[in-house]
């Protein structure tokens, strides 16, 4: 007779102690899948993570927590052999050691993180306003040389026809200002 509890199968055999070393033997199997073979440091979001595979290329050898027990033959060691290896870049005086704090790191790189949305939300902003400038230029510039007459308020606050000096000078407003923002 067998019986599945959870993930432990029990059998009833000749004796007890057979039993229990089934039980003991199929928990310890089921068991050792379950944990993960790899861990490592993501270096994005400065979190833990947990895999039954090996981490991508571009995860450093010193962020990588747990490896598997003894690594396979197929596969090629985690670190580069003598031969391969690169050398080891030297240590300016005075620099900082982001690497052995990874609170601080992570720290840093959610400043340049912020900084860097600052920058595009900036550089939209920017955009967005050159597009607003090009638009009312262009359409100053079609009502311009329409022909058709064109009031302005004068510092009195009243309602005069533009002349065609000033019209000119509008025109040619304009124009550099689509020139400088319609790109």
């Amino acid at each position: 007779m067998v019986k599945r509890v959870g993930p432990v199968v029990l059998m009833r055999c000749r004796g007890p102690a057979i039993g229990l070393a089934v039980a003991i033997l199929s928990w310890t199997a089921t068991s050792a899948f379950a944990t993960p073979d790899w861990i490592w440091m993501d270096a994005a979001t400065g979190r833990k993570v947990y895999s039954d595979m090996p981490p991508p290329g571009s995860v450093p050898d010193k962020d990588i927590i747990r490896r598997p027990g003894p690594m396979p033959a197929y596969l090629p060691p985690a670190s580069s052999t003598p031969d391969t290896a690169a050398p080891a870049p030297a240590k300016a005086a005075g620099a900082s050691t982001d690497a052995a704090d990874p609170a601080q790191a992570r720290k840093k790189r959610e400043a340049d993180a912020a900084e860097a949305a600052r920058r595009k939300a900036d550089e939209e902003q920017r955009a967005a306003l050159k597009a607003d400038n090009c638009a009312r230029a262009r359409s100053g510039l079609s009502t311009l040389t329409s022909g058709s007459r064109v009031t302005i308020t004068n510092a009195q606050g009243e309602r005069a026809y533009m002349d065609d000096t000033a019209r000119a000078a509008e025109v040619q407003r304009l124009q550099q200002v689509a020139q400088d923002n319609c790109q």
